[in-house]
């Protein structure tokens, strides 16, 4: 018996400092309210997240600021663990396993103070303005469709691996605006002088839900279970309104 509990307390002496220096790599950048910088901490609903689900695993996540883009290829790649903001597509499932939804997306389209206004794709082919858009980003099939077929179509569009130069482009003039996450624009135009101007078209892009993605080579399938039963009951009340709650 004695030599039973001796072998248990060894076994727990080896595997304890394993699980406390578990950690997961989790992709983040300045994009409020989900994830942004306070005194050079992150902070956000996405923060939270992470925090929330990663420790029911007993791990602790290392924020890494990557472009959208670069962040899935190293996901594919094997090197980075865990990805917000994530629409659910049959080519992602293929590296990544899903837990959510977090929260429900709607893009966008904002412009420079403009006589037009957009309510459909026709509109953008039709007109004669240049609109960013993020590479990586699932814009709904509707408009994926039509960017690939269409070579008028791409025409009206410049494509960026990062948010935050569309933002510089529109204010320099180099385009005329940019597809965004609405509860993005909505805390912006709050918190950011260069915002006020802007204009918001009543043309919704794509609403879905969207997901936390895990690298498969990450996480068992034990561990994604778990974490989607920790991620059901931090969102049992309706998944918007803690966004809601963070736009201030």
């Amino acid at each position: 018996m004695a030599k039973c509990v001796f072998l248990f307390v060894l076994a727990l002496s080896l595997v304890s400092p394993a699980v406390q220096a578990c950690e997961k790599t989790v992709r983040v950048m300045d994009f409020p309210p989900y994830n942004y910088l306070v005194d050079g901490q992150w902070q956000g609903l996405d923060i939270e997240y992470s925090r929330s689900l990663l420790s029911a695993l007993g791990c602790q996540p290392v924020f890494i600021s990557l472009p959208f883009a670069r962040a899935l290829a190293l996901l594919k790649q094997g090197k980075l663990d865990m990805m917000f903001q994530l629409s659910d597509t049959a080519e992602r499932r293929k590296y990544l396993d899903f837990v959510g939804p977090t929260h429900h997306e709607k893009l966008i389209l904002v412009t420079r103070e403009i006589p037009d206004s957009f309510y459909s794709l026709d509109d953008i082919e039709r007109g004669n303005y240049n609109i960013g858009i993020q590479r990586g980003v699932y814009m709904g099939q509707a408009f994926e469709s039509r960017f690939r077929q269409s070579a008028r179509f791409r025409s009206k569009f410049s494509v960026l691996y990062e948010l935050e130069p569309l933002v510089n482009m529109l204010i320099k003039g180099r385009i005329d605006g940019f597809v965004a996450e609405s509860e993005n624009i909505y805390y912006a135009q709050k918190h950011d002088p260069d915002y006020q101007n802007i204009k918001i078209h009543p043309l919704v892009l794509n609403q879905a839900p969207v997901y936390v993605g895990l690298a498969k080579a990450s996480f068992s399938p034990a561990q994604v279970k778990i974490m989607q039963q920790v991620l059901s009951t931090l969102t049992e009340s309706p998944v918007d309104k803690s966004v809601s709650e963070h736009r201030n």
